[in-house]
């Protein structure tokens, strides 16, 4: 696919941003690069792809009164399809450090659930979805959301869930290292009660990285602490 570019470069090592069909890729341009008009082009394409996928996700709230034999597989395909382009979308726009319009795209898909209602998504067996897929040098972070509190396997009831989980992969290795959990736990009968608390599951014991109190933290927080903490204990992991 050709492109057009008003200036040159002068580095002569500039990048466009492409869009080809619904996919957006990055491809390296020897000879031009964008001017101030280009680059706010650019940006507008952008936000007018996020705009897209905040309609789609729009759209998909109706599908359950339009469609025959919902959820048909016509409609789990179009949503499995949505999901993995919402989930590159909130990956660039954290990235980009847009935090507030990826919270955007996660309270859409939160929408989507609650509207389609439990039972829809219980039948899919989809309990949560990726917020982001976090690049760390030799190491991969999958981060995700439930879309209800999931119950602890340890607890008989949901005195005890997860809300977040993070999950890091080392790629020269190929090997899962451990898995982050945010959880809450009720110790009483009202929310002056809940205690949040970041949890680490390196292998088979599980251990506590960080109390919040009864403030939940916003994903953002919990992310920071994540990312922070996994730093300090990344060089003993591997060696273990």
């Amino acid at each position: 696919m050709g492109h057009c570019c008003s200036c040159e470069c002068k580095n002569r090592n500039g990048f466009l941003n492409a869009l080809i069909g619904d996919d957006w890729v990055f491809v390296e341009d020897s000879e031009y690069c964008e001017s101030e008009d280009d680059q706010e082009g650019l940006t507008f394409m952008q936000d007018e792809d996020l705009d897209e996928l905040l309609s789609g996700l729009e759209d998909a709230l109706t599908w359950p009164k339009q469609q025959a034999n919902f959820p048909n597989p016509a409609c789990i395909e179009s949503l499995n399809a949505l999901m993995r382009v919402a989930t590159a979308k909130m990956s660039q726009l954290a990235s980009e450090e847009r935090f507030d319009e990826a919270d955007e795209v996660a309270e859409s898909l939160f929408e989507l659930a609650d509207v389609w209602g439990d039972c829809v998504f219980q039948k899919l067996r989809i309990t949560s979805f990726t917020r982001e897929e976090i690049s760390l040098g030799r190491f991969v972070a999958t981060a995700g959301q439930y879309l209800k509190p999931e119950p602890l396997q340890e607890y008989d009831d949901e005195s005890a869930a997860k809300l977040y989980f993070f999950i890091l992969f080392d790629t020269d290795l190929e090997k899962y290292m451990c898995t982050y959990h945010l959880e809450y736990r009720y110790y009483g009968s009202s929310t002056a009660d809940t205690v949040y608390i970041l949890k680490l599951k390196p292998r088979r014991e599980k251990l506590e990285v960080k109390s919040y109190g009864q403030r939940c933290p916003s994903y953002w927080e919990l992310r920071k602490d994540v990312l922070q903490d996994f730093a300090k204990r990344k060089r003993s992991m591997v060696r273990s």
